[in-house]
């Protein structure tokens, strides 16, 4: 739902609903492949037994893989000044990276949790159906339209007659003091 003052409400031309392409891979899609699907094609056709055996290779490297560190004060030198060094230590973080990597393509990934929100768009005759079964949002819209603001749903705009009732007798189905006193 969409609140769009008065001076600003100019009708737009509506865009013509766009069909899918046709061999497009997902119905819900429009616009054909992604980039993702595009990427993964192409290497799909240009990898071979060849390239995957080297990233294998890589994987099984990354498992010893290490790095420098410069250690402060490891040794004193010839006049007795303290004296720094690179020395090398495991790298986990690389380590660890590609052991899962290994893992994942070996055994599979572990499950995931997956949160997967749905939201249901509704059209304009059950926005209005929706709308004319509140009250107060009767009245919040109708007090918004007074205040010269534009309620727009769906593309169309809701717009909401007021109808005041009088109190107490004047109304059919409604009691009233002077009907309680007989």
């Amino acid at each position: 739902m969409k609140l769009i003052p008065k001076h600003q409400n100019q009708k737009k031309p509506k865009k013509p609903a766009k069909s899918p392409r046709a061999g497009a891979h997902d119905d819900n899609h429009r616009g054909g492949p992604s980039k993702k699907q595009k990427v993964s094609e192409t290497l799909a056709n240009i990898l071979n037994d060849g390239d995957l055996r080297r990233v294998a290779e890589v994987y099984r490297e990354g498992l010893d893989a290490t790095q420098r560190i410069w250690h402060e004060n490891s040794w004193t030198d010839d006049k007795g000044r303290l004296r720094g060094k690179w020395v090398e230590v495991p790298d986990y973080k690389t380590r660890k990276a590609c052991a899962d990597m290994i893992a994942a393509y070996r055994e599979g990934l572990p499950v995931q949790r997956q949160a997967i929100l749905v939201q249901q768009f509704e059209s304009m005759d059950q926005t209005r159906e929706r709308v004319s079964h509140s009250p107060e949002l009767l009245k919040a819209i109708g007090n918004l339209q007074k205040g010269g603001v534009v309620v727009e749903a769906g593309g169309e705009v809701i717009d909401v007659e007021m109808t005041v009732q009088k109190s107490g007798g004047q109304n059919a189905g409604v009691a009233s003091e002077e009907n309680d006193d007989e």
